[in-house]
């Protein structure tokens, strides 16, 4: 993981971005923005609470000296009446209250900022709700969640985990081009090779859900004719080569995929956490697509390590903008 972690730095420290963190009054969130200014990994910082606050939680890192650093922005709205105005009148129409995570959305959709983090406080549903308010979708329009789970040289991407908990056929195919193109962000020098998942493997068993897997691969077949996918396949199948030549030889994936698309939230979302909890992968996100702009939630039980890497992905996500 240490190199995954130092590659996604050095990019970062290439191309620095704009990077707004609205929990900038919680402690993990704050040390991880002060240590990514401190490696030049950020253009600019922009802190949703007052220089005051942000000090006194800094204590407990020895974080005050970066907090003078000219590259963080102090985003007071009592100096920004017209942004308040902007949001409130968008929040109005939904009849909710204003918070730092509508206006970092704002501020995000506006090209003020580049990227957002956020979610160390705000749940996965106030990240998405802020972000279907502000933000334009892509043109699949279909939002999900995907995973980068990593351990020594091993990288993968696991989606949908976060956000549809039944998908059709054409959202698992948005699903997965939105997957693959995260993957190519991520990883530009990696072949992206995709496998559809199903509790069956090229039609050993029949059933509605696995036909709704083979109908999903199809669509994104007629999309991306030439990248390598297959499915429905059992994950067995898709990542162990003896397997996968055993269960079927005609598979195109022959145990060596690394963009995992599931066919449900419960299968994704249990199967990413056991490759954490289980299989000592780290596993940073939900990484949200199918937005114009790249904003990334975090777990409400991150740790700042974990928050600063989610930032660089995000960053990195920021870089082909």
């Amino acid at each position: 993981m240490a190199g995954l972690v130092t590659k996604l730095r050095l990019r970062c420290q290439q191309y620095p971005k704009v990077l707004g963190l609205p929990e900038s009054d919680d402690p993990r969130v704050l040390q991880a923005g002060l240590e990514l200014l401190a490696e030049n990994a950020v253009k600019q910082l922009y802190l949703f609470h007052d220089r005051k606050t942000c000090t006194e939680i800094s204590r407990g890192f020895d974080g005050i000296l970066h907090l003078h650093d000219p590259r963080i922005v102090w985003f007071n709205l009592r100096h920004h009446p017209e942004v308040v105005a902007a949001v409130q009148e968008k929040l109005a129409v939904k009849g909710r209250a204003m918070s730092q995570l509508h206006v970092a959305a704002y501020l995000l959709a506006a090209g003020q900022l580049d990227t957002v983090c956020a979610g160390a406080t705000y749940t996965t549903a106030d990240v998405i709700r802020a972000a279907l308010t502000f933000l334009e979708l892509s043109a699949r329009r279909t939002v999900s969640g995907s995973f980068l789970l990593s351990r020594q040289r091993c990288n993968m991407m696991f989606a949908d985990c976060a956000v549809i908990i039944d998908p059709d056929s054409e959202q698992l195919a948005a699903i997965a081009t939105s997957t693959v193109e995260t993957f190519r962000l991520l990883f530009p020098d990696e072949t992206p090779k995709v496998a559809f998942l199903s509790f069956s493997t090229k039609g050993s068993a029949q059933h509605p859900r696995q036909q709704k897997v083979r109908a999903a691969l199809e669509l994104f077949q007629r999309e991306l004719p030439h990248l390598s996918s297959d499915g429905e396949l059992q994950f067995d199948a898709a990542v162990d080569p003896a397997i996968a030549l055993q269960k079927s030889s005609q598979a195109k994936i022959r145990g060596d995929a690394n963009c995992f698309i599931f066919p449900n939230l419960d299968a994704g979302n249990i199967g990413y956490k056991i490759c954490q909890r289980m299989g000592n992968f780290a596993a940073f996100g939900p990484i949200l697509q199918g937005f114009t702009k790249p904003l990334s939630d975090l777990s409400r039980g991150a740790s700042s390590f974990e928050i600063k890497t989610a930032a660089y992905i995000s960053l990195c996500r920021a870089i082909s903008d």
